[in-house]
């Protein structure tokens, strides 16, 4: 029987392990577009005696496959998919006088100086008077954005004659960040588990990929007016460790649940 199709679901991500085979998958949130795109290279020849050059051949010369989302949900690992990152945990040893200014020239009011690390406590900024170095008071020469690691210069005036450079000590705490662009090209099986919501009942709709490799996202959207959407694309290459004639093919297979 013949269905209408309005879909909805959730896109899952595992990468392959050794067999081929996906570990456990994650759902990578709200995505309101997955899609399919099948491409076909193709060879023409067109006859030469008849004096309509008509086409005499027509062959497939590769098959292509392709994938892509808009994901409109963040956390790390979104973030390191979308940017082809690697998640680290930042370290949480103690740093002691961390140079964030380089040189004896006093900031501007207004500067925004950055510390080395996010999330931070126990936060001590002093200057490089000899002798005696001077501490900044927070609130009242600077203020902390302890999560931004930042400080923002505000007064130097209050406590001061202040000498440059100034230095930093803090504890990090141990967040994760990730690093843009660090992470080695991987291959993924991809999963979208969905519903068909214009059938009655809802009927399932599956999709399974199985070496799919992602590109980095080409927007990462920081303002929005709105929620912000990210696109991805990717593509769904031949998986050598499945068999053409087996149930699973070599790119992907789609199951259509059929109403009783």
């Amino acid at each position: 029987m013949l269905e209408y199709i309005s879909g909805q679901g959730r896109f899952l991500v595992a990468p392959r392990n050794i067999n081929g085979m996906p570990g456990p998958m994650i759902w990578q949130g709200d995505a309101p577009s997955f899609e399919m795109m099948m491409e076909e290279d193709v060879y023409e020849r067109k006859e030469n005696y008849t004096g309509m050059r008509a086409l005499a051949v027509r062959r497939t010369k590769e098959m292509k496959c392709n994938l892509s989302a808009t994901l409109v949900q963040m956390d790390e690992d979104v973030a390191a998919l979308l940017t082809r990152g690697e998640v680290i945990t930042q370290a949480v040893t103690p740093i002691v006088d961390e140079p964030i200014t380089h040189s004896a020239e006093l900031p501007p009011l207004g500067a925004f100086l950055m510390l080395g690390a996010f999330d931070v406590s126990a936060v001590t900024i002093k200057d490089s008077t000899s002798g005696s170095p001077k501490t900044l008071e927070q609130d009242v020469n600077y203020i902390l954005d302890a999560k931004g690691g930042t400080i923002e210069i505000v007064d130097l005036t209050e406590n001061g004659p202040f000498v440059g450079p100034f230095t930093a000590s803090y504890t990090p705490a141990a967040v994760k960040a990730i690093k843009l662009l660090s992470a080695a090209e991987r291959e993924y099986w991809v999963r979208f588990l969905g519903v068909n919501t214009a059938a009655e009942g809802n009927p399932r709709m599956v999709g399974d990929w199985y070496r799919v490799r992602w590109s980095p996202t080409t927007g990462f959207g920081f303002i929005q007016e709105e929620t912000g959407e990210f696109p991805i694309e990717g593509g769904a290459l031949a998986d050598p460790t499945k068999k053409p004639d087996s149930n699973l093919g070599q790119f992907g297979r789609m199951f259509l649940e059929k109403r009783v």
